[in-house]
């Protein structure tokens, strides 16, 4: 049945659109512009001929002018010349007239001041006329009057036989424009007629098509519309709608089973929702609602609810203003239960307070073991000098080797404390940027080395380095340790060298990086040392990993750990290639911006 009213109503819908479609037919806006140009073409036709006689009457009154003169030359009648100034005004009124008619034609409208100038010749000619007395002129001039009021004649009535041509060819071209457009009227209307008609026939077809697509968009939606409760209820939000001009609710049907109630159990309303809000939370709830209903997008806000059976939960909402179609304005809200992540994060803020009261009873528990541990180790390798100088004669053989490996134990330990309070400062130490010259900073590093440097006769080549911010002491300390390990692991036999190099890049163009479009300062340090097995390219950058025994190398394990954690606190990365006895090479990347 509900579909049956459907189809009725769109058969309807269609009939009133062709009955109006028919109405405007009649009235068709082109068939009014074809029957105005026929009026127009008829106007023009009309102006050609209303100028061809405009222009016959100025000539009329030309010679009138004329002839009134030469019969003041034979009479001397003074009454002529009142003749002749009437019948200057009806010229006058002939040029306005003629103005009027030609002023959307250039051409014409040049001519018609050329023959006017002719006319006021001719004025001037008449007028001298009666300032003439014949009885005492030489007759030869009274013949030169005459034809020099001729000449202007002939001048004005070649002027007006040229306009006149120029007038009867618009009119036989006015005329043909007419005759067409006369003859063209009913075929055109009639074309028109048939247009209008396939539109409205292929209206009609799209309309069919457009309803039948119609019920197809119902079924979808009411599919969506299913989809949606479903999503509402897995995941665990509801739907509400408050109309900004009469402040009514609407609530979805998982908006009242958050509530604990079945779906329109109660009357939408907020004083109702409001009854079951935490009483703590009911006065913000208020005021964030009033905030939330007046601005475009709204910024979610959490608050606690007693549901129907009186679990207490937490509800987060948000929303924003829709404008529909109608003109309303309404609110479109979303409220979801969000009691499990409250939950969660409250876990998880517990753990990370007892994590850093962990760290910091670890950090505090390194810092003064570290520190504690010097005092005692002093006095045994002060004990072990003093023995060594006074005693040391007096003792065996296997003494004197015992006391040894004492005194480099000691040393030992003094390194290993003292490389576990680098670490210690590297991880706990507040990061403070500044803008440094990286120059100066490993002009120190090698000034700190310079000793082992000179031992080595190592050759260092360093490119000139950027200025950028980070925090000196620790990179001061990646470079002394970058350059350590490459003095340490150097080949006997061989000069050691060591090439720091340069350059900025793109992490786009850099394989080992996260393809995150940011610039990056490249840092390659190379040297020509024993070098390592690849595989172990990550593990020597872990606390205490040692590749080689403390009999070959001496070492704590703690030089590269240092190295990654100044990295890393620069958001950076490290990474080491290496192959035996080939040398190897650490690549430090460190951002430009942080």
């Amino acid at each position: 049945m509900r579909i049956w009213n459907f189809k009725k109503s769109s058969f309807y819908l269609i009939l009133i659109f062709v009955a109006s479609a028919a109405l405007i037919f009649f009235l068709m806006g082109l068939t009014y512009k074809q029957l105005e140009k026929l009026s127009h073409n008829t106007n023009y036709v009309n102006s050609s001929y209303e100028v061809s006689l405009t222009l016959e009457r100025i000539y009329t009154h030309v010679k009138d002018v004329e002839m009134l003169r030469r019969e003041y030359i034979l009479t001397h009648d003074a009454a002529i010349k009142t003749q002749i100034d009437l019948t200057n005004v009806d010229i006058e009124t002939g040029f306005r007239q003629l103005r009027r008619e030609i002023k959307n034609n250039p051409k014409q409208k040049r001519n018609a001041e050329i023959l006017y100038a002719y006319v006021q010749e001719k004025y001037v000619i008449v007028h001298k006329v009666f300032q003439t007395d014949f009885s005492k002129d030489d007759p030869y001039k009274l013949k030169r009057d005459l034809l020099a009021g001729n000449y202007v004649m002939a001048d004005i009535r070649g002027k007006i036989i040229e306009m006149l041509a120029i007038e009867n060819s618009l009119l036989k071209k006015r005329k043909n424009e007419f005759n067409i457009t006369q003859q063209s009227t009913p075929l055109f209307i009639y074309l028109i007629s048939l247009l209008a008609l396939g539109l409205l026939a292929f209206a009609f077809f799209r309309i069919f098509t457009d309803v039948q697509e119609q019920e197809k968009a119902n079924s979808r939606l009411q599919i969506a519309l299913n989809a949606s409760n479903l999503a509402e209820i897995v995941g665990g939000f509801g739907v509400w709608i408050l109309n900004l001009e009469n402040q009514t609710y609407q609530f979805s049907d998982n908006q009242y089973r958050l509530l604990g109630y079945q779906p329109q159990e109660f009357r939408a309303n907020f004083e109702f929702l409001l009854k079951h809000v935490h009483p703590e939370d009911q006065e913000e709830m208020r005021q964030k609602m009033k905030t939330l209903t007046g601005q475009p997008d709204s910024t979610p806000f959490v608050f606690r609810v007693h549901k129907k059976d009186g679990s207490l939960r937490y509800f987060q909402t948000t929303g924003r203003i829709v404008n529909l179609k109608t003109g309303e304005k309404v609110f479109l809200g979303i409220t979801a239960d969000i009691t499990h992540e409250i939950d969660s994060t409250l876990r998880l803020e517990e753990q990370n307070r007892t994590l850093e009261a962990n760290n910091q009873e670890l950090m505090a528990f390194n810092y003064v073991a570290s520190h504690d541990l010097q005092e005692p180790l002093r006095k045994i390798e002060t004990f072990i000098s003093r023995l060594k100088e006074k005693d040391g004669t007096n003792l065996s053989e296997s003494g004197k080797n015992f006391l040894e490996k004492m005194h480099s134990s000691a040393g030992r330990m003094r390194t290993l404390i003292e490389d576990l309070l680098l670490f210690s400062r590297t991880t706990r130490a507040e990061k403070v940027f500044e803008n440094t010259d990286l120059n100066s900073l490993m002009h120190h590093a090698q000034e700190e080395l310079q000793q082992m440097i000179e031992e080595k006769k190592a050759v260092i080549s360093v490119e000139k380095l950027p200025v950028m911010e980070v925090i000196p002491f620790q990179v001061q300390q990646l470079f002394i340790n970058l350059l350590n390990n490459s003095l340490k692991y150097c080949k006997e036999e061989v000069p050691t060298f060591i090439g720091v190099k340069h350059e900025v890049v793109n992490s786009k163009d850099e394989v080992v990086l996260p393809n995150n479009n940011q610039t990056y300062h490249k840092f390659v340090f190379s040297d020509n040392g024993i070098g390592f097995e690849q595989q172990y390219a990550e593990k020597i950058f872990d606390v205490f990993n040692r590749l080689h025994s403390r009999d070959d190398y001496d070492g704590t394990g703690i030089g590269l750990a240092v190295c990654k954690k100044i990295v890393e606190n620069h958001k950076g990365y490290i990474f080491a290639r290496s192959e035996p006895l080939c040398g190897a090479v650490f690549t430090v990347y460190l951002p430009e911006k942080r």
